[in-house]
């Protein structure tokens, strides 16, 4: 019922929107529809706390859900499932020269039953909605108030602006997604630029026991090249007393929370771009539970074949050194929840080729396949993996 109350007010609102838009010039609308197809195998050891056990894995594909038995994944398990994965409309309002409003609305939650994937589950069907302000300092700072995407790393929130479909463990669960707060902008030029935020918390979450201080991060960005083949190179930086934001958690002000984070996407040549990232992680724990310790990698390979084809080849791996179990407050989600909340040291490895067929403008075919292979060190049988492929349209307009 709140699903389809939640739907038919975004549609109410994007109708009242629309008929604005006829009348006052300074509206703005547009949106983006991600539906599509995908099958998933649960392999070896899935029913062992490692892949898909427990409800702890997204998935093999990283965001869908799977059959399952009183919430636990089954070794030897498939699913083959139509999704819609987001339907968005996005409204912008202009005030005057230097003000304007934004709101993103998702009816639809996605398909990750987590909720880690559709990072809007649960936060009134919104993904941003801000305010900023143009004020005229230097060369133009942007000031921003409200719900963001967090500006950091190499894969977008929205998958439309991504190669693959599919999300890494990177993005679900060693970084942040999306904040409340402050953020500033300042373009020292064309080439270099600086996002500064003051947020509430880093997991962007309401209530539970919550610290006088707020978190925050930047990301100093690197841009060259021509706006079809821009190369990005981005150094970020976030962190706060994540520790007294757990429910009943008991912490000091040495509990702190941070993470590094470097992001890139050269293009080699006019054929051939390299992107990636790379991250470290500190999670302090509550009392004297131990702290987590996590380092993580993405390297991923794009080949344009034509005008409407490209392909690409991406690499992640994820290390979880510390062996945390679970009672760590985390920047994203915690890592141990992937191996059912085992102290065991973990690694993940993901493997993923897919390509993309544009259909027109604004809307494409993406296709992927991907392996993931889970190891822990705590659990009788120390791997699992599992395997799966997708067929996803999407849509921008």
């Amino acid at each position: 019922m709140r699903k389809l109350l939640s739907t038919m007010i975004a549609l109410a609102i994007a109708g009242f929107f629309g008929t604005a838009m006829a009348v006052d010039g300074d509206f703005e609308m547009s949106g983006h529809v991600n539906t599509g197809m995908g099958y998933q195998y649960w392999g070896k050891n899935a029913d062992s706390g490692l892949i898909g056990a427990s409800g702890s894995s997204h998935g093999t594909l990283g965001d869908f859900p799977a059959n399952s038995s009183g919430g636990t994944k089954l070794a030897r398990q498939q699913s083959l499932i139509g999704f819609v994965d987001e339907a968005e409309i996005d409204v912008m309002k202009s005030f005057g020269e230097n003000v304007r409003a934004r709101v993103d609305f998702v009816p639809a939650a996605g398909a990750d039953s987590t909720g880690s994937g559709a990072i809007w589950t649960g936060n009134g069907g919104l993904e941003q909605a801000y305010a900023t302000v143009n004020i005229p300092v230097g060369n133009g700072m942007e000031f921003l108030v409200g719900r963001f995407d967090v500006p950091i790393g190499y894969e977008s929130v929205e998958r439309n602006d991504n190669t693959l479909f599919s999300h890494t463990t990177i993005y679900r669960d060693l970084r942040p997604k999306t904040a409340t707060g402050l953020k500033f902008y300042y373009p020292f030029s064309d080439m270099v630029d600086l996002h500064f935020y003051v947020v509430n918390n880093l997991t962007d979450t309401f209530g539970g026991t919550d610290f006088a201080l707020p978190s925050g991060g930047f990301r100093l960005g690197f841009g060259w090249g021509d706006m079809g083949r821009r190369s990005t190179f981005g150094v970020s930086a976030a962190g706060g007393m994540e520790a007294f934001r757990t429910s009943g958690a008991a912490g000091k002000n040495g509990n702190l929370s941070y993470m590094a984070d470097l992001d890139w996407n050269v293009w080699v040549s006019e054929y051939f771009a390299v992107g990636g990232e790379g991250v470290f992680r500190s999670d302090s724990a509550n009392a004297a539970a131990t702290d987590g310790r996590y380092f993580g990698g993405t390297l991923a390979l794009n080949y344009v074949f034509s005008d409407v084809w490209d392909g690409t080849l991406r690499y992640t791996f994820v290390m979880d050194k510390a062996g945390i179990s679970g009672t760590t407050a985390c920047l994203g989600s915690c890592l141990s929840v992937i191996s059912g909340g085992s102290a065991g040291k973990t690694t993940v490895h993901e493997v993923a080729l897919g390509g993309q067929y544009h259909i027109a403008d604004g809307a494409k075919l993406q296709l992927e396949a991907r392996y993931d292979m889970l190891k822990n060190t705590a659990l009788a049988g120390s791997s699992g993996s599992a395997y799966g492929g997708a067929l996803a349209f999407l849509y921008t307009f």
